[in-house]
């Protein structure tokens, strides 16, 4: 309480809205104006480092954080959900990598204690990867099906996350328009499976859907999506993974 009210209400973080996400912003929900607490992200710059660092939930006693105003431009990689975050560890020395606090703490074996951290400071658990070399790549998937049929489907991976509490990376892959066009329009049997609009994989898969997009786009010397309305597919096209339903099921 005692920072609520010795805010100056006039620097960069006083003035920002209160993230509505970390631990004192839900907690200030069932709180009177009198009681309140100030937003962990928005501590006032003309308070001390030292008032403002807060005992970290899921590290060893002796951790503490703090946010700072943000910083875009100090050339370092750091996660859009963290500016302006500072780990603090016992002997002094402050963190910008929490994945390195993470992994010196043993965190990232213990899935309970990520949560309590990630939730107290009010970071999404999903980071949206901007940067990866697949973003955007072409996607091709091949199989022969239960009938000996060659089939095939062609896409690009549009969406790439990490999964901050599972320490995984997600795929998404949306199919082109007429790949979906086919099997929907054209395929009969096995109920109504079809190819979706879009399905999420782990990050073999999406490296080996690209590379064999790759080898095609060498031989046909053309985009296989610029293709797709024109080529004579197969007369059956399914999601491997749906069509592995039929079969066991």
């Amino acid at each position: 309480a005692e920072l609520y009210r010795n805010r100056c209400r006039c620097c960069s973080l006083c003035l920002k809205e209160d993230c509505g996400k970390c631990e004192t912003c839900i907690d200030n929900a069932g709180r009177t104006r009198r009681f309140k607490e100030v937003c962990l992200r928005k501590m006032c710059e003309r308070t001390s480092d030292a008032d403002k660092q807060q005992p970290v939930r899921g590290f060893p006693k002796g951790w503490t954080f703090y946010f700072y105003r943000d910083d875009r431009n100090t050339g370092l990689k750091v996660n859009e959900n963290l500016l302006g975050f500072y780990l603090v560890s016992p002997l002094g020395i402050k963190y910008r990598n929490t994945t390195l606090a993470i992994d010196q703490n043993g965190l990232r074996h213990d899935r309970q204690r990520r949560y309590h951290f990630f939730k107290q400071i009010g970071a999404s658990l999903i980071e949206v990867i901007t940067n990866h070399p697949l973003l955007n790549e072409g996607y091709s998937n091949d199989w022969i099906n239960a009938h000996g049929e060659k089939v095939t489907v062609y896409g690009k991976i549009s969406c790439i996350e990490r999964n901050l509490l599972e320490q995984g990376t997600e795929f998404t892959v949306t199919y082109s328009e007429a790949s979906r066009n086919l099997v929907n329009r054209y395929y009969a049997g096995c109920g109504v499976l079809h190819v979706p609009v879009a399905e999420k994989m782990n990050e073999a898969s999406a490296w080996g859907g690209c590379l064999l997009y790759q080898s095609k786009q060498r031989v046909t010397k053309k985009s296989m999506l610029d293709l797709s309305d024109k080529i004579q597919y197969p007369r059956k096209w399914l999601v491997p993974d749906l069509y592995r339903d039929v079969i066991f099921h």
